[in-house]
């Protein structure tokens, strides 16, 4: 909730950052993506070379995302897609032994490829390597984003059909009980009561009923 209050998405893009940024290791960057987002700070994104700017823009100079890493590999050592995700499944599982080569070789291919030596220890040191601790996987957060858009508008438009479907799915929950309770504690804030069971007027599952659902039997 923080972080939503802070970033205030305003499309896709956002929500997905917003839910990379959600996590420890990543919350230490809300900040510096929020001077960027809201006060136009192009500090962190101005140490990238224009060739590679445009794969850190959206993230003001983070590397939030682990498809940043496989591109900016692949663009600057010109590294296969097999080799840069080979890179990125090493730094995701922090297997630091195997770390070694993998500098020497995207430094000095990077170098071939006319990229500053200062600036490929800079990515490599402050980027790459502190990216173990809070990059994400892009297709898990804009699918967890796009899940997340619709329900907050189906929550804030159809109160009614949206409690109900998840009154009605919490049988599949581990806990179907605490995950009742839990629905019904965001009840009040919409005027919705749930009802207790009742021998005429329950049906065998949730139902809606003169604007308030009840329990089915």
């Amino acid at each position: 909730k923080q972080v939503l209050r802070s970033i205030k998405p305003q499309n896709i893009d956002d929500v997905a950052i917003s839910i990379a940024l959600g996590r420890p290791g990543a919350m230490a960057f809300v900040k510096s993506y929020n001077d960027y987002k809201h006060y136009g700070d192009n500090t962190l994104i101005n140490k990238f070379p224009e060739k590679i700017r445009d794969l850190v823009k959206n993230t003001g100079g983070i590397l939030v995302l682990q498809v940043q890493l496989i591109a900016i590999s692949r663009r600057m050592a010109n590294f296969t897609a097999q080799e840069s995700d080979s890179l990125r499944y090493i730094i995701g599982k922090k297997k630091t032994s195997e770390m070694p080569k993998w500098k020497d070789k995207f430094i000095s291919q990077s170098i071939s490829n006319g990229f500053d030596k200062d600036f490929c220890e800079w990515i490599w040191n402050e980027s790459f390597i502190p990216s173990s601790n809070y990059s994400f996987n892009a297709s898990h957060s804009y699918g967890y984003a796009y899940l997340t858009a619709i329900t907050a508008y189906l929550k804030a438009n159809h109160p009614l059909q949206f409690f109900l479907s998840l009154l009605k799915n919490a049988k599949n929950e581990q806990d179907p009980t605490s995950e009742i309770s839990k629905i019904q504690s965001e009840l009040h804030h919409f005027g919705i009561r749930l009802l207790p069971p009742h021998i005429i007027h329950s049906e065998l599952d949730f139902s809606i009923q003169e604007g308030n659902i009840r329990y089915g039997l």
